[in-house]
């Protein structure tokens, strides 16, 4: 169970990366879920659970595009696997990515993390934030970019001390 829950956001973002359709995604990864509790078993401790889970999830990708082929899929079945196969390898770097992104918001001052998850995740306009701060939109803009330039460093900084050995 602890496994799973370790592992179930990244099996969605790996199925998502796959599918055409966010509601495919879904029922692909509910699919996946069923099997991966069916055939548990077969999972050998010490190993590693998510390429196990991923591989699952993939035949199970596979099993929905041939059941939907009357649909056009834009990627053929062995650039799918190839896709599938770099996502498995690529997906412990943007989880580090992103825990070193939380690191990097936390470090920021309060009105420069304010601005970045009012634009970014609530997804204010510029214009919109510029009016209730009562600032320039440019300014929002310019600070805007210097808040990312200094996020972007901050995570470069904190993934090569992760890289070394090391965590931030």
């Amino acid at each position: 169970m602890a496994l799973f829950a370790a592992h179930h956001r990244r099996l969605f973002r790996y199925t998502l990366a796959l599918l055409p359709r966010l509601h495919a995604a879904e029922d692909v990864l509910q699919e996946t879920n069923l099997v991966l509790w069916r055939r548990f078993s077969e999972f050998r401790p010490g190993s590693d659970f998510y390429a196990w889970a991923a591989r699952i999830a993939f035949l199970q990708v596979l099993k929905y595009r041939k059941s939907t082929r009357r649909q056009s899929f834009a990627l053929d079945d062995g650039l799918l696997a190839t896709l599938a196969a770099r996502s498995v390898e690529t997906s412990d770097y943007f989880d580090t990515a992103r825990e070193a992104l939380q690191k990097c918001l936390g470090k920021l001052r309060a009105e420069d993390r304010e601005l970045i998850l009012r634009r970014y995740m609530l997804g204010d306009s510029g214009r919109k934030v510029a009016e209730e701060l009562g600032r320039p939109q440019n300014s929002i803009y310019k600070s805007l970019r210097r808040i990312r330039q200094g996020l972007l460093s901050c995570i470069q900084r904190t993934m090569g001390q992760t890289v070394m050995g090391g965590r931030a």
